[in-house]
């Protein structure tokens, strides 16, 4: 069955990560590689987490050690799997983000195993039971498979592994498998992660050996001999074979377990066969009035590490004609194993059948049963002895059973508990269970989302991995490469771009270097402008996985721009011809203006009649008008050549204010207008020229549109600058208009634009000097009562003016302008 996954049951890999990995690794030899043998791998998930576990190990140790690890399974479909080496992307979820990196590669949904890790496991098709087992292995893993098992196959399975194993090897198996009888094959490493480690030691019954009355058991004759033996080696052999049967004691060959090795001799005198189930245990097979002895002698030699001798009594207790033999206890060491060696001596018989009759034959009878009586005291003794120590055992052992019968208890309410534990734990995935349903429904309904957008949009995208292969593109990318949906996966160098863009590449590869955007236009061969864009590629986690190229068409932008700079320049050509223009016209447009306002006045002092006088009057005001917009016009023409220069120094504002109010004071009085300037000395930062013209326009438009009542100049002191500020009583500004009154030829109430009220550049002259002195233009107005514009301007630092009180405005004071008489 294909039950498999990374890293299963983690807590069995953290113990073979942190224990018996390195113990495997500092045991190898560098001219021994170290061998795994994973039976049963299905997909090969196992075989690369133990690969992944043993390089990592090996990597941070430095050891000159070479991995082979060998996986097969009995299902070629699974092989196959395994050897592609390419899984889903679910196992982001049991495979650390770190192992990830480092020991496969992200594809387009999944992850590819490296092919350093992919050539360390070698996978094949194998039938455990009836394929030959691979051999000198330092580790075995078959989890799962043996429970699969019938008990027949279980046994043949772990006597392969067995096999398969070298001595110190390891053998993993499944936590609800067991490895049954061991018969001193295995030894438990782990119980709870169900590792045992291979002990090498032979099982009974291994080696061949067959049992008979007369001889019970003999060594089998050695087998595939190529000659015939010498006539000197058979006879040899002969006499050794009849002094053994002759003159050797009967003996036999246990281990620590007290099973039979082997037999030697006439055993048949001292052991029988016990009736029932077949057993090679020597104290079961000894004959009655022998076992406690036996069993005496043989523990003896085991404590005491050292040869022992004890009266065995008479072989054939029936009767008195039985020979009294001794138990000889010798313990001996073969290839590393601790076996015991037991002769059954016969002793000596030092008198004849003559001697039988009369006292003298009950002499030797007596000291025999004497000897016999002492030997049966000490092993009495000895028997005391063990069951003094028994009885505290089964007292310690009936301590230990009420200690795990109390945790048999408490294990118990904990199972409980679990159980209940669980209950919940299942209600809670069931709900989790529905959540991630949900959240996989809309996982998917936002990807065709996203698919449908990348699908629909106009924008070329391209999306690369770390290595610049493609790994999506949506439709428009066609309309600049040659690429097809089988292109998936193949370099970038690989397409033909239909676009100069040389340093494409380059571009790529300094974006994954800084992880930093680029910018540029490209053109196409067919004459389109592209703006190629490249952006890393974020994760979840923050990283860069690659880079995304956009190619945005801007043909119609570009173009458009281009005629937008072709017109800019025609008019900046158109405006430079009118500068010139204007600056030819100016002094041939003035000289006849004086000339006709020479002769205004010569008319005006030769004049009697009242008629006459009124007409030469408005003679006057029509040439100030003109004077007036030939030097507008030629203001605006000297601001957008770039003629006017600003001279910024300090000086008082005070004479300002006094030759604004000398200026307007006729004009404000022919008006029947009330002007009022307040006085102020403080020093200010600014051209006195340029600021001049700037409330020289302001006052003339508030002139201009205050039908009746009052005009107020004066300055407001502010934190570093000084407020200058025109108040009038006239017709209001609407707040849309606002910010419009400051455009070329835009006048307020004017709408048929009628020459005799001005060209409407007053308010533009004003904001283009403002803004060439760096000086803040504000205006406030309501429609019907008037208007306030003000003009901020910096204050001189330091300046002994500046330590005087403030001008404030009294707005609304009826102060009495005196006249000059000077216009």
């Amino acid at each position: 069955l294909p039950i498999s996954g990374f890293f299963r049951d983690r807590q069995v890999f953290d113990f073979l990560a942190e224990t018996v990995i390195p113990d495997l690794i500092r045991d190898s030899s560098p001219d021994r590689p170290l061998r795994i043998w994973i039976a049963g791998c299905s997909t090969g998930e196992e075989a690369y987490s133990l690969a992944m576990l043993f390089r990592e190990r090996i990597t941070a140790e430095k050891a000159n050690v070479k991995l082979q690890v060998f996986a097969s399974d009995v299902d070629a479909d699974a092989v196959a799997i395994a050897r592609e080496g390419f899984y889903p992307e679910t196992i982001a979820s049991e495979v650390s983000p770190e192992r990830l990196a480092h020991f496969f590669s992200k594809e387009d949904r999944g992850y590819r195993v490296l092919p350093e890790l992919r050539g360390t496991v070698v996978f094949t098709v194998q039938d455990l039971l009836a394929d030959p087992p691979f051999s000198r292995l330092d580790m075995v893993s078959c989890r799962n498979l043996l429970i699969y098992l019938g008990p027949v196959a279980q046994a043949k399975a772990i006597g392969l592994f067995h096999f398969a194993l070298r001595d110190g090897g390891i053998l993993l198996v499944g936590g609800s498998e067991t490895i049954g009888e061991s018969d001193g094959r295995f030894e438990a490493l782990s119980k709870p992660h169900r590792i045992y480690r291979h002990i090498g030691h032979a099982r009974p019954g291994e080696v061949d050996f067959s049992m008979s009355l007369d001889g019970l058991a003999r060594a089998l004759p050695r087998l595939g001999q190529t000659r015939a033996p010498s006539r000197q080696a058979a006879l040899a052999d002969l006499c050794r074979r009849l002094v053994m049967e002759a003159y050797a004691p009967a003996a036999v060959l246990i281990n620590r377990k007290h099973e039979c090795l082997y037999f030697q001799g006439p055993t048949d005198r001292y052991l029988s066969v016990a009736p029932g189930v077949p057993t090679y245990d020597l104290i079961s097979m000894a004959r009655e009035g022998l076992r406690t002895r036996l069993r005496s002698a043989i523990q003896q030699a085991i404590q005491s590490d050292a040869n022992v001798v004890l009266a065995g009594g008479r072989a054939g207790l029936e009767g008195p004609s039985g020979r009294s033999f001794s138990i000889d206890v010798r313990p001996v060491r073969s290839e590393g194993e601790e076996l015991l060696l037991i002769c059954f001596v016969d002793s000596p018989t030092g008198y004849s059948k003559r001697q039988t009759s009369g006292a003298w034959a009950d002499v030797p009878r007596t000291a025999e049963l004497e000897r016999e009586l002492e030997a049966t005291r000490a092993e009495l003794q000895e028997v005391v002895r063990d069951l003094e120590i028994s009885s505290e055992e089964q007292k310690a052992i009936n301590e230990e059973a009420l200690s795990v019968n109390e945790e048999y208890q408490s294990t118990n309410e904990e199972l409980l508990t679990s159980k209940e534990e669980l209950q919940s734990l299942n209600e809670e995935l069931t709900a989790l269970n529905g959540q991630l349903q949900e959240t996989l429904g809309r996982q998917r309904t936002t990807s065709n989302d996203l698919q449908n957008v990348l699908y629909s949009t106009n924008v070329a995208t391209l999306f690369l991995d770390l290595d610049l292969n493609i790994r999506f593109f949506t439709p428009a990318t066609k309309l600049l490469f040659r690429v097809i949906s089988s292109d998936v996966g193949r370099p970038l160098t690989d397409l033909n771009l239909l676009a100069a863009d040389d340093a494409l590449l380059t571009d790529a590869r300094h974006v994954l270097e800084t992880h930093t955007p680029m910018e540029r236009e490209i053109e196409a061969r067919d004459g389109a402008w592209y703006v190629r864009r490249i952006l890393p590629y974020h994760t979840e986690d923050d990283g860069v996985a690659g880079v995304v190229i956009t190619f945005t068409d801007v043909t119609d932008p570009r173009r458009t721009a281009e005629a937008l700079m072709a017109a800019k320049r025609e008019a900046e050509r158109a405006t430079r011809a009118k500068s010139r223009f204007l600056a030819a016209a100016s002094h041939d447009l003035r000289q006849p203006l004086q000339t006709l306002a020479l002769l205004q006045g010569l008319l005006t002092r030769t004049a009697t009649g009242e008629k006459q006088k009124k007409l030469l009057a408005r003679l006057e005001d029509t040439l100030g008008a003109m004077s007036g917009m030939l030097n507008t016009l030629l203001d605006i023409n000297q601001i957008e050549a770039g003629i006017v220069n600003a001279e910024i120094r300090s000086f008082p504002i005070g004479g300002l204010l006094e030759r604004m109010r000398d200026q307007f004071s006729y004009t404000a009085q022919a008006r029947r207008l009330s002007l009022r300037v307040v006085p102020c000395r403080l020093p200010v930062q600014s051209d006195p020229r340029l600021l001049e013209q700037i409330i020289r326009n302001l006052l003339s438009n508030a002139m201009k549109y205050t039908k009746s009542g009052k005009i107020l100049l004066g300055c407001r002191r502010r934190p570093g600058v000084l407020s200058i500020e025109i108040w009038d009583t006239g017709i209001g500004i609407a707040p849309e208009d606002t910010e419009a009154i400051f455009e070329e030829y835009h006048q307020v109430d004017n709408a048929e634009h009628e020459r005799s009220r001005g060209l409407g550049l007053g308010l533009s002259i004003v904001k283009r000097l403002a803004d060439l002195l760096d000086h803040r233009v504000i205006v406030r107005s309501k429609p019907g009562k008037g208007s306030v514009f003000a003009v901020e301007v910096a204050l001189s630092l330091g300046e002994p003016g500046l330590q005087s009180a403030n001008s404030v405005i009294a707005a609304g004071a009826d102060t009495t302008v005196a006249r000059t008489g000077s216009v």
